[in-house]
């Protein structure tokens, strides 16, 4: 729910959260498909609390 919110959605329930990462997992296959939500990903935080 967290990352379709950075990716900007506003899912209301957890079944629409999944189905919009397995949507954004399998584009994220695809070399010639950029969708319109991560056209401006590298300006978003990346989701976790992964210290570098």
């Amino acid at each position: 729910m967290d990352r379709c919110r950075q990716l900007g959605f506003s899912p209301r329930y957890d079944d629409e959260g999944d189905a919009l990462g397995i949507l954004d997992h399998a584009l994220d296959f695809h070399e010639h498909v950029r969708p319109p939500w991560r056209s401006q990903e590298v300006l978003r935080p990346m989701l976790g609390g992964a210290a570098g």
